[in-house]
């Protein structure tokens, strides 16, 4: 993300695309330093802006291919090292942690450290020195399993997680999953299997992000991957699969708001450590420097920058090394050389490959300064610094981008509080480097607080520089580094609605879009998603509909459409749309556009126009003739009389007839549209009977987390609320994740039993009772089901409860091939009540691995399932492609990626799918009850 050059270098060995940039960038620092108002600067007091505290977990592939093929020499010890040294020297105030996971076939996890002190750092690189050569006397047995990685990352963020620090982590791996049951010899689906799952994991992370106005990660904990030796696998695999692992990282890491960063030689590990470190602290960093002997690089420090860090990494001759100047007192180059433990001076080394120099604010500061590397040798070389004022990149969000697409630049300026300024700025140009000597710049154009620029295709694939460089009204110069991606995929037009467009609340909003197959000439399947949001909360999601294909230069181009169903509320909205495609082959590609502003405004008020008044004709006065006076009696007034004014108001009793009439039908309609039941729900009622009639096996039954995620349940939103405090999940699940298994325990035992029997569990039971289903797959820890058995008098020797975790696979199998008792249910993920089960996503993984085997031999079966959610991993990896039909149940049809639906499309059952409010646990079981139960 960050990183601009803010200098130029001097000397021989720089590459022509280098020396173009760093002179460009020279010319414009060489301008004349204007001071920033006083609350820009650091000042006297040492004040700037805040610097995020880092909790940063490393996973280091320790593989039998790290060993023995890509990273021979051990150069990821090194660069866990350097990580260590860069997050020990930085002099902001903010102290930050570091744990590292080293894995192989098992993961060795050392835990969050704080790095508050030379002493703690050195203990750091000893414990993982430690590990690392314990795992080398078994490097030949070690396999690759970065899952298993993931999930002890997870439990260690789920433990030590604190909302007033930035999570991250770091991965350094070839990206090669060798598990003994995942391999491309034994088969493709095993190794997309395997990475769905770990897509899965990834997709936690969104869990936990960083609120902050200056560094934030709303996003979830930024996850960056460093691809090493990726040329080497080419030696054991074939380029198809090398292109399937690399895409997957890709796009996998940018969808978890980090990077994917190939490292061409693992000595270049380093130079990538220095650009996710700035990444991170929000800092621009200079593009490493590929640098030999002897060079002189300057570099322009300003009054607002309040601290500056010099690394030179992946040396290939220890004895290069670097010379650092300050600037005279007037400012100019060729100072007094900076000397190791001077005040505001850190400098760290491990004396082999790498020196990391940190200098805090101490004069003299402003001016250029100096670095002339000395020896023999190459080496990557950076210069990270910290500004007050900083530029928000909010466009491209992401570091892939389809090649063919023009794309937008957008970014902001922010202040040291984290405030966006909207003030004309004297300059604002970016510049995108790539390649063979490609170079293109354009200006920025402000539009209200932000500056925007529109950057054609590019149509050349491979990895791109940009570089963003302002100059605000006093002279300051900021600058903004970011690395982008450009692959050749299909991608998202929105053509409708425009950007910032307004459109009347209480009308349908019509959505049109193109897919652009990029040179693909067909697909095997595409879904493209709509999203309205307002703020975080997505009030509708709509699946698009397929048009017609037209024939582009060098592509194909599908239309797309839908429709917004119109909302209560006015106000600014955003509109998302999400893409993926399984192209042939079965490679699949994800595009998602930038979210369009929407704003959706209420229809005026009609105003009423003035009836004029009739104007009164004067009527005769008639002579009264004299009567006796009679005395007044009261009559009653009938109640129509009353309403009406008049016992003879005929229209006005036909009106009330007519509205009793109209609210009779609408009830009757209602009551008729609520019965109604969708066609897919009747089929698969009458193939139930069938089944019974024939005296076939039914289908075997799958309850999955979503059951209660989507509060499909009025069970468990009872549990939800009661435990919440409202129907958020999100608060339900933070409640108990920052709980002690036994105060889980506890509150949801205490809860479980004041919840009731839903009407769909209450369904559910007599279906079983009646002989509807005789195998029941569950992930969810409540007693629901047995309750409601209990309630409809079920006979308790007729079923049983198997829990993994308390009876071994074997015992479960050896049950559930038995003839009695004729109804099982098989509690995956433990069971409440039982006080044996699992909540967190750790917990569930290791539990779910016991119920894989027990899962294998059934989920080949005609199955129905209900509610899979998100934590289901053992019934996503249980589900293979080859055998019986699949029903999918649940309130969200499934998405094109979800390993239940892929296994559904090679089973040939992709439609079997029932969704929207017939979806919804109760309201589905309940309906499937009164289908099955008419006659016949």
């Amino acid at each position: 993300m960050h990183g601009a050059p803010p200098g130029r270098g001097l000397g021989a060995g720089l590459n022509p695309g280098a020396v173009k940039l760093l002179l460009a960038i020279g010319l414009v620092l060489g301008s004349i330093l204007f001071p920033l108002p006083v609350c820009a600067q650091e000042g006297e007091d040492g004040s700037h802006r805040d610097v995020p505290s880092l909790d940063v977990i490393m996973l280091i592939d320790e593989s039998e291919t790290m060993w023995n093929t890509t990273d021979t020499e051990g150069v990821r010890v090194n660069t866990v090292n350097f990580f260590i040294d860069m997050l020990s020297s930085e002099q902001s105030g903010a102290v930050h942690r570091l744990g590292v996971i080293a894995f192989g076939t098992e993961p060795h996890v050392i835990p969050l450290t704080l790095l508050d002190g030379p002493l703690a750092t050195a203990v750091l690189k000893e414990q993982y020195a430690e590990v690392h050569q314990r795992i080398g006397t078994q490097k030949n047995e070690q396999h690759t399993d970065v899952n298993k990685a993931l999930r002890a990352a997870l439990e260690m963020i789920q433990q030590e997680h604190d909302p007033d620090r930035k999570l991250a982590v770091i991965l350094v791996s070839d990206g090669q999953p060798t598990a003994p049951q995942v391999s491309e010899k034994i088969g493709r689906d095993t190794v997309l299997t395997y990475l769905e799952e770990t897509r899965g994991l990834m997709e936690q992370l969104v869990d936990y992000p960083y609120e902050d106005s200056i560094c934030p990660s709303p996003r979830g904990v930024p996850l960056h991957m460093v691809g090493i030796g990726i040329d080497k696998l080419e030696e054991s695999s074939s380029p198809d699969f090398v292109a399937t692992y690399g895409e997957f990282w890709q796009q996998a890491s940018a969808n978890a708001g980090g990077y994917y960063k190939q490292a061409g030689k693992v000595q270049e590990m380093q130079g990538i450590g220095t650009y996710i470190f700035s990444e991170l602290l929000c800092t621009p960093a200079t593009p490493s420097l590929a640098v030999h002997s002897t060079q002189v690089l300057e570099y322009h420090v300003h009054e607002s920058y309040f601290q500056i860090l010099f690394t030179i990494s992946g040396k290939e001759n220890p004895d290069l090394t670097p010379r650092i100047f300050r600037p005279r007192d007037d400012g100019t180059a060729g100072g007094i050389a900076l000397e190791r433990g001077e005040d505001g001076v850190t400098w760290q080394s491990n004396g082999i490959d790498y020196e990391v120099w940190s200098i805090k604010y101490t004069e003299p500061w402003t001016g250029t300064w100096q670095v002339v590397l000395e020896g023999d040798g190459r080496a990557e070389f950076s210069y990270v610094f910290f500004p007050n004022m900083t530029i928000d990149l909010r466009e491209p969000s992401g570091g892939f981008l389809p090649a063919d697409k023009p794309f937008a630049i957008r970014a902001r300026i922010k202040d040291e509080n984290g405030q966006i300024l909207d003030l004309p700025l004297k300059d604002f140009q970016a510049e995108i480097e790539g390649e063979g000597g490609f170079r293109q710049q354009l200006p920025l154009e402000q539009e209200g607080d932000t500056f925007a620029a529109q950057i054609d295709p590019l149509e050349q694939t491979g990895e791109y520089a940009l570089t963003l460089h302002a100059v605000l009204p006093d002279g300051t110069p900021l600058y903004e580094h970011k690395w982008i991606t450009l692959i050749s995929a299909p991608w998202v037009e929105l053509t409708e609605p425009t950007r910032s467009s307004s459109r009347n609340q209480v009308e349908p909003i019509p959505l049109q879009a193109s897919v652009h197959l990029a040179g693909a000439t067909s697909f095997e399947d595409l879904k493209l998603i709509a999203t309205l949001a307002k703020g975080n909360t997505v009030v509708q999601t709509v699946e698009m509909s397929r048009g017609d294909t037209s024939n582009g230069v060098g592509e194909n181009v599908v239309a797309y459409s839908g429709t917004f169903q119109p909302v209560e509320d006015g106000g600014d909205y955003a509109v998302r749309a999400e893409m993926m495609a399984i192209l042939p082959g079965g490679r699949v590609f994800y595009h998602e556009i930038t979210p369009v502003p929407l704003t959706l405004i209420a229809p005026p008020t009609p105003v009423p126009s003035p009836t004029p008044s009739p104007t009164a004709t004067p009527v005769p006065t008639p002579t009264p003739t004299p009567e006796p006076a009679m005395p007044a009696t009261p009559t009653p007034v009938p109640w129509f009389v009353a309403l009406t004014g008049s016992p003879f108001s005929l229209p006005a009793i036909l009106i009330l007839l007519l509205l009793a009439f109209l609210l009779a039908l609408v009830a009757m309609l209602r009551r008729k549209l609520r019965g109604l039941v969708p066609g897919k729900i009747r089929l698969l009622a009458e193939l139930m009977r069938s089944r019974q009639e024939s005296d076939e096996p039914p289908y075997v039954l799958v309850l999955g987390s979503g059951t209660s995620v989507t509060l499909g349940s009025r069970s468990m939103r009872h549990v939800v609320r009661a435990v919440a405090g409202s129907s958020d999940l999100e608060k339900f699940y933070e409640t108990l994740n920052g709980l002690s298994p036994l105060e889980r325990y506890v509150l949801l035992k205490k809860h479980f039993a004041r919840a009731g029997v839903s009407p769909g569990y209450r369904r559910l039971a007599e279906l079983i009772r009646k002989g509807f289903f005789d195998v029941v797959f569950t992930t969810n820890l409540d007693p629901f089901l047995e309750n409601s058995l209990a309630d409809c008098r079920f006979d308790a020797k007729g079923y049983t409860v198997l829990v993994c975790g308390e009876q071994s696979s074997e015992e479960v199998v050896g049950v559930l091939e038995s003839a009695q008792p004729r109804v099982k249910i098989v509690k995956l993920h433990g069971d409440v009540p039982s006080r044996s089960f699992a909540f967190t996503p750790s917990e569930i993984s290791l539990r779910g691995s016991e119920g894989e085997h027990i899962l294998h031999r059934y989920l080949n079966r005609d199955l129905i399932i209900v509610g899979h959610g998100a934590r289901d991993y053992d019934v996503n990896r249980a589900v293979e492609r080859e055998g019986g039909s699949i029903w999918y149940v649940a309130q969200h049809p499934p998405a094109m990626d979800n390993l239940i639906y892929q296994a559904m499309r090679a089973r040939g059952t992709p439609t079997n799918v029932i969704s929207g409010e017939f979806g919804l646990f109760d309201r589905f079981f309940e309906a499937l009850y009164r289908e099955l139960m008419r006659s016949k």
